[in-house]
Order: structure tokens, then sequence, then C-alpha cells
């Protein structure tokens, strides 16, 4: 959430792609930094379509929309999380 602060990086300025979480199964360090990432942008867009001013201003139709929408993604995510499975991530 925001702690009354902006990010000092925007996503814009962020020019490095983001591995997917079966590209990172390759380590486990890397795979768990790409869960709290792809965890982190769900966070941020929470707030960003829920809760910031602009989304105090949408009416309780949008962003129930929203709402599910972002629900869909974190199903999504975990349903990823579960095809890769902890034990085929490399724990060397």
């Amino acid at each position: 959430m925001n702690f009354g602060r902006s990010p000092s990086l925007q996503d814009y300025d962020v020019t490095a792609s983001r591995c997917t979480l079966v590209e990172a199964q390759r380590d486990r360090g890397l795979f768990f930094c790409s869960v709290g990432v792809e965890l982190a942008y769900v966070q941020g867009d929470v707030y960003e379509q829920l809760y910031s001013g602009r989304a105090q201003s949408e009416s309780a139709d949008v962003k129930a929309q929203r709402a599910r929408i972002l629900a869909d993604r974190l199903i999504s995510l975990r349903q990823q999380l579960l095809a890769v499975g902890v034990s085929q991530i490399d724990t060397a």
C-alpha cells in the first residue's frame, strides 16, 4: 500500500523485463524474488484501482469490476505457483 509517499521508481522508468515464474524456477532465490515482485505489482494495482483518490471517485460498480479483475490476477498467480510446485525449484 501507499504509506504516504510515492514510490521512488515508477513502472515506466524500469526498462528491464521481468522473468516469468517458470523461467525463475532454475534459481530458488530468483523464484521467490519474482513471486514477491508479482505480488507487489498486484498490491500497487489494488491501491491505485481501489483506494487511491482517483479510485474513490469511481462508482461502486466500477470498483467491484476492478476488484474482480484483481482477484482473477491473484488466482492466476496462485495457479502458476501450484503448477511450478516448490519441489521443482532448484535448491542449489
